[in-house]
């Protein structure tokens, strides 16, 4: 196995039943490099230098733990990973391959696992990097690149490759302290604030001789040195803690007492990109500019958050922030925004360094831990939840070569070598492919190698499927993994969800899922019967029952019929037709048998789609016995399918062509005070329009069983009522009872409610009016007329009555009937146009007379044979 780094290294790997060793050729000598037992099965390099060998379990050989094998040869330093103390899923490992994130992937005999470049690196005195003190006070890269790390005892610096941590060295002599600020003239001179002076020193030659001391004396100020400043023009500028120097080519010197400086206490200096100089103090912001103080800005006169001022920092947008003894404050040369604790997710304190790395987003270093600000989202590190040495973090650098950021605290430095792996997002709840509901319902979540679930934030878009996403259509990120969309409309939707990881790597390949809305409920409408219909025997229900949503999701309708007058009341249904899944549009639904069934009746014709939604429509009905359309100018008979009940409605006695209805009247119970004279048989009919008034009289006959008869004492004495009010009350029409066909007919001059009752009053004055006879001219034959006329009349009183019929010439024609009691009231008797021998009479004029006791009426009739 050959393999060349990228040191020009060429790497050989000798196979044995054993393993065997491996060699590379460093400037053309051979070297014996056989860190692990094992026969090796791949080798590659890391992008960091490190040279990585993987070998599997061998059983026969104890040393032999099979894994993955990684070092450093220039630094003679290396780590065995295994299955034990790393992600490997299996010491069977066959294969490497190094992407272009960085991360290396290993195949195994049980999956694939991956070594993640990147992340968090420590730097102490006890893992060997650090060679003097842990706590650190400073830190600086000059032109050349090279890291400079102040702290308690002395400076070190690195000017080695990432991770060869031998580079580091102590320069030797140094016992100076606290080395709290560092920085690079124009000349390439480094200065150093060692414990309260100044010192300088040309390149990295740092040794007791090789520097130059600065006096701050003829100032006059004694103050302790918190800051240096080298502005444009090459002055320096030095902020003391009892005032601020600038020194060009004299001593100027500014304090309270001699100039508009708003504190003494300097604390932090820079210079921002049109030349101002702002100076941070424990009493606020000062502003030098063109030879003279412009400007203070304080708690009092300002948006500044805290007065104590001890870092500042000019971005790439020129917007200034300042550090402060409570949070950040930031200026756009207009208006002022704060952040602390209080009213934003930054979770620091006192801000004692700012940095923006290299992809824009802003860094504190607080006594808080650290603080990330990006797309105005905030993130928080801290010694929980990174390998942040500790919260207290006092200077941050961000390297020229790797980006990687730099934080020093009094335990040590943190490295972070940045995160280029992009978070994976995964939609965990998501709604059916077919939705009912408008507004549906997501729960996402994401994995990263170094931010924790909790910590990432999401971003969404939703759009009908074949259209273009762009930018403007995701949601800003935020740190919800539930969203509820606002209602949708039908269509077909594919909702999109990527996630962000707190260095701003954002997944490239968002989740997603493609799922379509139906909110259409089914259509359902009863066409026939329409809302107060009066229907009466076998009906055919029409309508519509269908769904037109996007998907034909159509599952079943039912019809019910339930009786009462308002549908919410119904409290029992009947079924009509069960879970029928035939879409109807215009057609039969069911066929209704009504017979049997009277009075105000509700349909209720429900439907339901396969995604559970419903609709129904409902119609209210009057169900009668008997509809019969009656032509004005022909008249004609309504009756029942039973003939118990028969209606004449003689021709020309109507307003217009009308239905006539009749439904027999159930459960009727006709009691009041008046009842006395009359017992009811329990038979009673509604004749429909009621308020229909004839211009001529009609005949009713109403036929009667022996079971109408249990409370009827006289058979004969049964007459027609009709309902007169709401107070239950009962008029007396009359009725000539016919007990051979138990049949009982009277003549009607208006439609209504009309009962049979036992009529127990024989009335007032013997009388005989309203002679009429329907019609007036009828045909025994049937040729094109009635076959028989009614002779109606009305008794004031009961009586004996005689009826007969004569010719013109005053024969004796028939004799209808002869001495026969009847009840005062109306009387009906019918006469076929036959004479006594049952022969049909000739055509021609015939004379009616009616005789009761001493009073006697008469009427003609015409017979008409063609």
């Amino acid at each position: 196995m050959l393999y060349a780094d990228s040191y020009h290294n060429v790497w050989f790997a000798i196979s044995g039943p054993l393993g065997g060793p491996v060699y590379y050729l460093k400037n053309g000598e051979l070297i014996n490099y056989n860190p692990c037992l094992g026969i090796k099965t791949a080798i590659s390099e890391d992008n960091d230098g490190a040279i990585w060998f993987t070998y599997p379990l061998l059983p026969s050989v104890p040393p032999s733990d099979g894994g993955a094998f990684r070092c450093f040869i220039e630094q003679d330093t290396s780590f065995n990973f295994n299955a034990d103390n790393s992600c490997l899923s299996r010491n069977w490992n066959y294969t490497i391959y190094n992407d272009s994130y960085g991360t290396m992937w290993f195949g195994t005999d049980q999956g694939v696992c991956r070594h993640i470049k990147g992340g968090w690196n420590t730097l102490t005195v006890e893992n060997g990097d650090l060679k003097e003190e842990d706590e650190i006070f400073s830190l600086f890269e000059n032109s050349k690149g090279i890291i400079c790390v102040g702290s308690r005892n002395g400076v070190s610096w690195y000017d080695g490759h990432w991770e060869y941590y031998k580079f580091w060295k102590v320069w030797p002599g140094f016992g100076w302290t606290n080395i709290k600020f560092m920085m690079e003239d124009h000349e390439d001179f480094l200065w150093l604030n060692v414990s309260g002076s100044l010192r300088k020193y040309k390149d990295t030659n740092f040794d007791d001789e090789n520097y130059t001391g600065i006096s701050l004396q003829g100032s006059g100020l004694k103050g302790n040195i918190n800051s240096i400043l080298e502005d444009r023009n090459y002055n320096r500028w030095y902020g003391l803690s009892d005032g601020l120097i600038r020194l060009d080519s004299y001593w100027n010197v500014y304090t309270t007492k001699d100039s508009s400086i708003v504190n003494n206490c300097v604390y932090t200096i820079l210079e921002d990109k049109s030349g101002k100089i702002w100076v941070g103090t424990d009493g606020g912001i000062s502003i030098y500019e063109n030879q003279e103080w412009k400007q203070n800005f304080t708690v009092g006169n300002s948006g500044l958050g805290n007065n104590i001022v001890y870092s500042i920092y000019e971005d790439r947008r020129e917007m200034l922030w300042f550090g402060t003894s409570y949070g950040i404050s930031k200026y756009d040369g207009t208006e002022w925004i704060v952040f602390n604790p209080g009213n934003s997710n930054f979770r620091g304190g006192s801000v004692q360094a700012i940095i923006q790395d290299s992809s824009g987003a802003m860094w504190f270093g607080s006594d808080g831990g650290i603080s990330r600000l990006d797309d105005e989202i905030w993130s928080n590190f801290n010694t929980q939840n990174s390998s942040l040495l500790s919260n207290n973090v006092k200077t941050i650098i961000e390297d020229s070569k790797n980006k990687w950021l730099w934080f020093g605290t009094p335990k040590g430095l943190t490295q972070f070598k940045g995160d280029n792996l992009p978070p994976n997002t995964l939609i965990i709840q998501k709604p059916d492919r077919t939705y009912g509901v408008s507004v549906p319902r997501f729960t996402f979540s994401g994995k990263d190698n170094l931010t924790v679930v909790d910590e990432l934030l999401y971003s969404w878009a939703i759009k009908i499927i074949n259209s273009e996403l762009t930018d403007s259509d995701w949601s800003w990120f935020s740190g919800e993994s539930f969203i509820e969309t606002s209602p949708l409309s039908n269509g077909t939707w594919t909702f999109y969800v990527k996630s962000r990881d707190k260095f701003g790597n954002i997944d490239p390949t968002p989740d997603s899922c493609t799922f379509t809305i139906d909110i259409t409920q089914p259509s359902t409408v009863i066409d026939y019967p329409a809302q107060n219909d009066t229907i009466s025997q076998i009906i055919h229900i029409t309508g519509y029952a269908f769904d037109d949503s996007p998907i034909k999701d159509f599952d079943y309708f039912n019809i019910f019929y339930g009786k009462g007058t308002a549908a919410r009341s119904i409290t029992e249904w009947d079924t009509l037709v069960f879970k029928d899944t035939t879409e109807i549009r215009g057609d039969t639904l069911a066929i209704w048998n009504t017979e049997g069934l009277r009075g105000t009746y509700h349909l209720k014709l429900f439907a339901q789609d396969t995604l559970g939604h419903q609709s129904q429509d409902t119609v209210g009905v009057y169900i009668v016995d008997v509809i019969e359309k009656i032509k004005n100018k022909d008249g004609g008979y309504v009756e029942d399918f039973s003939d118990n009940i028969q209606v004449y409605i003689p021709p020309n006695s109507l307003p217009e062509n009308i239905e006539i209805k009749i439904s027999l009247v159930s459960d009727l119970i006709p009691e009041n005070e008046n009842n006395q004279f009359r017992n009811f048989s329990s038979l009673a009919y509604d004749i429909m329009p009621s308020s229909l008034i004839l211009e001529k009289p009609g005949t009713l006959s109403i036929t009667y069983n022996d079971s109408n008869l249990v409370n009827i004492a006289d058979e004969k004495k049964l007459s027609i009522f009709k309902y007169k009010n709401e107070k239950n009350d009962w008029m007396l029409i009359g009725g000539a009872a016919n007990v051979n066909e138990n049949k009982i007919t009277t003549a009607i001059n208006q439609l209504g409610r009309y009962g049979l009752f036992e009529n127990l009053s024989d009335g007032g004055k013997l009388s005989i009016s309203n002679i009429n006879c329907q019609p007036r001219v009828f045909s025994p034959n049937g040729n094109m007329f009635d076959t028989k006329t009614a002779i109606s009349f009305e008794l004031g009183k009961a009586s004996d009555v005689t009826i007969k019929i004569y010719n013109t010439a005053g024969r004796l024609i028939r004799v209808l009937m002869e001495n026969e009691p009847k009840i005062f009231g109306n009387t009906v008797v019918d006469w076929d146009g036959k004479d006594e021998q049952g022969d049909v009479c000739v055509t021609g004029l015939y004379i009616v007379t009616i005789q009761a006791g001493d009073k006697m009426e008469n009427k003609t009739v015409v017979v008409l044979n063609k």
